[in-house]
């Protein structure tokens, strides 16, 4: 079953790709948008294509219960909430993206919360402690909301946040595989992969094919529920560490300059921080993309090489 859903997803998404590209939108190279002319003309909310292929297949091989039903539809409704803002002649602005963010977040928190309770384990530690629900909402409505942010910041260079998410994935795999989390959820993971791995069949440079927010922000969700249902959700840090460092530095940026009017702020770093390696450091936009993933898999690797030692 596993292995059938996984090959499905990566066909049908690759053959939905292929024959209905020239249905989606183009991207209009928006000029408050770095490298918006390079992106423009080409097919953008893309993410509606593999997430719906994924999302539907899951449905059919794996949604046996109520708890991974409301995931699923969580990760459609960012889906759809990102494609029609990247379908939108004009930006929807962030209070708008913020209010269906937060509404999605806390109705996947309070989810989590019902099904598995409130307890957090920490895998350097070996242990487990509980806090109160309503504090673990909090918590749990806080890492959903940056993972949809900082995820969707770091889709602007060709394969970098799609390869970022196959190594936050492949990291998150081992982990449930050591640990014995259910292999329904192993099954989600393999198969998200597989659609992520067709849509970056059309996504290295020079890309002819982009996800929009309706990728990125369907991307967040699910990476967050994954975190949280690996029981330690604290492995977000350090197997989203990349896509916090590039994405969150021009977040935290703004919240600063908002809260102290502190416009100088960090001024002489460009975010997210992909732009700054490609404007200062002159790195081409593949090399980006794989120096980031090639640090983001090393950070991995020696995080759950440190957190299975403690098991030995």
């Amino acid at each position: 079953m596993l292995i059938l859903c996984a090959l499905l997803t990566f066909v049908l998404t690759l053959l939905c790709n292929i024959f209905l590209k020239d249905y989606l939108p183009q991207d209009r190279g928006k000029k408050f948008v770095k490298d918006g002319a390079v992106a423009k003309g080409k097919a953008t909310g893309a993410g509606i294509i593999f997430i719906l292929v994924f999302v539907a297949l899951s449905f059919a091989f794996f949604a046996r219960d109520l708890e991974m039903s409301i995931y699923l539809a969580a990760v459609a409704a960012a889906m759809l909430t990102g494609f029609l803002d990247d379908r939108s002649e004009g930006d929807w602005g962030r209070l708008i993206k913020g209010v269906f963010d937060l509404v999605i977040s806390l109705g996947t928190a309070v989810t989590y919360v019902y099904f598995n309770g409130s307890e957090i384990y920490v895998y350097l530690l070996d242990t487990s402690f509980k806090i109160p629900a309503v504090v673990f909402v909090i918590l749990a409505v806080l890492l959903i909301f940056v993972s949809i942010n900082v995820i969707n910041c770091t889709d602007g260079v060709d394969g970098l946040c799609g390869t970022l998410t196959i190594v936050t994935l492949m990291s998150f795999l081992v982990i449930y595989l050591v640990s014995g989390v259910s292999g329904d959820y192993i099954g989600l993971i393999i198969s998200f992969m597989m659609a992520i791995l067709a849509y970056l069949f059309f996504n290295w440079e020079d890309s002819t094919m982009l996800m929009g927010d309706g990728g990125s922000r369907a991307i967040g969700v699910f990476v967050a529920i994954i975190a949280l249902k690996s029981g330690a959700p604290l492995l977000f840090i350090p197997l989203c560490l990349v896509f916090i460092v590039d994405g969150g530095l021009g977040l935290f940026k703004i919240l600063v300059i908002k809260a102290t009017g502190k416009k100088n702020f960090l001024s002489k770093i460009k975010c997210p921080i992909h732009y700054q390696v490609k404007e200062v450091n002159k790195w081409q936009r593949g090399q980006i993309a794989a120096r980031f993933s090639m640090v983001s898999a090393v950070i991995c690797f020696l995080y759950i090489a440190l957190a299975i030692s403690r098991f030995q």
